[in-house]
């Protein structure tokens, strides 16, 4: 049985290490996916975690009762992000520590991870080089287009068309893959508007997996 005065340090570690967990993840966390939700869950996934450990501590039959019970329910939330697991993971884990009572291992374990992971983030471990981006714009007639091929090489690496389509009798859709240079997507905006006779509804689009917000 575990004492009242034990049973609070053990959630109130396990509340402190979560939401260390959680300000990571929310300062480290890159794209569109960002989820409030998701966040917030990750303290309460380590309190419950903590609590539900607790309470069946060294008891067998309650814990094949809770296996049990687990086992009916169907979890169908999917996680966007694969980065998502390791905060999962590192929730149970604070729960599981805390839950025991071995501190130090929770907070030595917890700050080692955080402190992993911010290096990682910080020195962008894994990113690509270059990101593909897809470029689309539009020209008034189709003999515009070797402007553009003759512009490009100064401002991308590689380009590979796409797609080209005639929208109307007046204007000509174009899709292309490119990589740029060094230099700011608005820049390359500019340059093709100010280098590229009749371009417009120029768009830039870049790959949701290499965007970091």
């Amino acid at each position: 049985m575990t004492e009242p005065l034990e049973a609070l340090t053990n959630m109130g570690l396990a509340l402190a290490l979560a939401l260390v967990v959680s300000y990571l993840y929310r300062y480290t966390h890159a794209g569109y996916s960002y989820s409030r939700s998701f966040n917030i869950t990750l303290i309460g996934l380590a309190l419950i975690v903590t609590m539900t450990m607790m309470i069946i501590a060294d008891r067998v039959a309650l814990s094949l009762g809770m296996l049990g019970s687990i086992s009916i329910l169907r979890f169908r939330t999917a996680v966007k992000d694969p980065r998502d697991l390791s905060f999962i993971f590192l929730a149970v884990a604070i729960g599981l520590a805390c839950s025991t009572s071995n501190y130090a291992l929770a907070v030595c374990g917890v700050l080692s991870v955080c402190a992993v992971l911010l290096v990682l983030h910080f020195i962008h471990f894994g990113r690509a080089v270059a990101a593909d981006y897809t470029l689309s714009f539009c020209l008034e007639s189709p003999e515009e287009l070797r402007e553009f091929l003759d512009v490009a090489p100064s401002l991308f690496r590689k380009v590979m068309l796409r797609s080209s389509a005639q929208v109307d009798s007046e204007t000509f859709e174009y899709v292309y893959t490119i990589y740029p240079r060094a230099g700011a997507p608005e820049e390359v905006l500019m340059a093709l508007r100010a280098r590229v006779h009749g371009i417009s509804r120029i768009s830039l689009i870049q790959p949701e997996s290499f965007v970091e917000l």
